[in-house]
C-alpha cells in the first residue's frame, strides 16, 4: 500500500500544483484582458477625439467657403449698383445736354451750337448753351435766347472729364481722352467711353 500511498501522495502534490498554476494562468488571463480593453478605450477615446477634430475642421472648412461666398456677392452687388447709379447719372446728363442742343438748334435756323467759325470749339460750345443769344447766334446779354444749360457742362461718371471732342465728318470710335463726343454737323452728343453697361449694350451708343 506504501507505493499507492507514496504514489497517491505524489498524485495529490501534482495536483496542487496544478492547479496552482491554473490559478496563475487566470490571473494572468484576467491581467492581460483588462490590459486589453484599457487599450480598447484608449483607443477608442482617441478616435473618437480624432472624428471630432476632424470634424471641427469640415465645418471650419465649411463656414470659410460660405462667408468667401457670401462676401463674394456682396462684392459684385456692390459693383452692380455702383454701375447701375453711374448709368442713370450718364443717361441723366446726356438727356440735359442733348435736350439744350437741340432747343438751341430750334432757336437758330437749324445751327448747332459751336457750327460758327471764327471762334474755338470749345468756346463757343459752352458760351452758345450757357449765354444768352440772339437768333443769328450773336452773343447778347439781352438776347431772346437761352440759356440753355444751368451750369457748365458735367463730367462723364465714367471718366470723370467734362472735356469734349469736337468731329466735323464723320463718327469715329471712342478714344477715352475726352468726357464727351459731339458731331458739330449732326448734333450727335455721346459718352466717348469704350466700357459696356450693365445691358450689355457700350455706353458711346447710350
Amino acid at each position: 500500500m506504501e507505493p499507492g500511498i507514496k504514489n497517491g501522495r505524489v498524485a495529490g502534490r501534482c495536483s496542487f500544483r496544478d492547479s496552482g498554476r491554473e490559478k496563475e494562468n487566470i490571473a494572468h488571463g484576467l491581467c492581460a484582458g483588462r490590459e486589453v480593453a484599457a487599450r480598447l478605450i484608449l483607443h477608442r477615446g482617441t478616435s473618437l477625439k480624432a472624428r471630432q477634430r476632424g470634424t471641427v475642421v469640415v465645418d471650419l472648412g465649411i463656414v470659410l467657403v460660405m462667408l468667401g461666398v457670401l462676401a463674394f456677392a456682396l462684392v459684385a452687388q456692390h459693383r452692380c449698383l455702383g454701375m447701375e447709379t453711374r448709368e442713370l447719372a450718364l443717361r441723366g446728363d446726356l438727356q440735359v445736354v442733348r435736350q439744350a442742343i437741340e432747343s438751341y438748334r430750334a432757336d437758330h435756323g437749324g445751327l448747332f451750337p459751336a457750327g460758327a467759325e471764327g471762334e474755338s470749339r470749345d468756346s463757343a460750345f459752352i458760351r452758345q448753351l450757357l449765354r444768352k443769344s440772339q437768333q443769328s447766334g450773336a452773343p447778347d446779354p439781352n438776347g431772346e435766347c437761352g440759356p440753355y444749360l444751368k451750369a457748365a457742362l458735367p463730367p462723364n461718371p465714367f471718366n470723370g472729364m467734362s472735356s469734349v471732342l469736337f468731329l466735323d465728318t464723320q463718327e469715329v470710335q471712342p478714344t477715352e481722352t475726352t468726357g464727351w463726343i459731339y458731331h458739330v454737323k449732326t448734333g450727335h452728343f455721346r459718352a466717348n467711353s469704350r466700357r459696356l453697361g450693365s445691358n450689355g449694350k457700350p455706353l458711346y451708343e447710350y
